[in-house]
């Protein structure tokens, strides 16, 4: 009986092994699920050393504070298919403040997004039909990418 078990036990972990643990996104593939227009709805950044000082602090903009927080709509970025991206910031009017272009590659999960003056890596998941990215960047513009960044981005419906 007791090998029964064993064997019952060896061929229900063997099954389960490939399915996602509970709660978890599904595998990622940012060449195909990536493409597309994204809204910026969450925004955390944890400041690590502002300026080289021991000082440090956690900013966050949730959906619902976007306008008043930052002064300006949720961020729109655009990826397509040929590897090119933009963003956009708007005020709240709709008037087109800034744009960043670059292009973006990836590797599994990997993000690279290159620009003229800085080339940015995130980590991405896809999950209920939005996008995580989190890294490691420059927020406070004192030379060293030691700010977490953490965003959550849902896609834009097409007009």
């Amino acid at each position: 009986m007791l090998r029964y078990t064993l064997l019952f036990t060896l061929l229900f972990l063997l099954a389960c092994q490939n399915l996602p643990a509970p709660g978890s996104s599904a595998p990622t593939n940012l060449q195909k699920d990536l493409p597309g227009t994204w809204e910026t709805t969450y925004l955390e950044i944890k400041v690590d050393t502002y300026h080289n000082t021991d000082s440090s602090y956690v900013w966050t903009v949730e959906s619902a504070d976007w306008k008043n927080k930052l002064r300006v709509l949720p961020y729109q970025s655009y990826f397509d298919t040929n590897h090119h991206f933009k963003v956009e910031y708007r005020d709240l009017q709709g008037k087109l403040i800034k744009e960043e272009k670059g292009i973006w590659n990836a590797f599994g999960d990997t993000l690279l997004l290159i620009r003229p003056d800085v080339t940015l890596q995130y980590k991405v998941a896809f999950h209920d039909k939005q996008a995580y990215f989190s890294g490691l960047v420059d927020w406070d513009s004192d030379g060293v990418e030691d700010d977490g960044y953490f965003s959550i981005q849902k896609p834009k419906a097409k007009n």
